[in-house]
C-alpha cells in the first residue's frame, strides 16, 4: 500500500490543480509505473482500467516507499490532514 498526502485545504488550491484533474478521498489498486521527482514528487498509477492512467503526488519523505512499489500493483489512499 502506498499514501500520499491529500492537500490541507482543497479550496485554496483549487486554482492551481490543473484542468481535468479530480482531486478526491478513496482508495484505487493498479500497478505503479512511473516516479518523477522533476518538479514534484508524483508517481503514474495504471488502473486495470486501459487507457485511465492516475498522477499521485507524494511528500518528499515517502519517496523510498514509493520506490519500493516501483512496477508492483499497490492500492492508493490519501493521508489525513494533520
Amino acid at each position: 500500500m502506498i499514501l500520499f498526502p491529500q492537500a490541507p485545504n482543497r479550496q485554496a488550491n483549487a486554482d492551481k490543480t490543473p484542468h481535468g484533474t479530480i482531486v478526491q478521498d478513496g482508495a484505487v489498486a493498479g500497478l505503479l509505473e512511473t516516479i518523477s521527482v522533476d518538479s514534484r514528487y508524483e508517481f503514474i498509477l495504471n488502473p486495470p482500467i486501459p487507457g485511465h492512467a492516475i498522477t499521485c503526488q507524494f511528500s518528499e519523505g515517502l519517496l523510498p516507499e514509493v520506490r519500493k512499489a516501483l512496477k508492483r500493483n499497490v492500492t492508493v489512499r490519501p493521508l489525513a490532514a494533520p
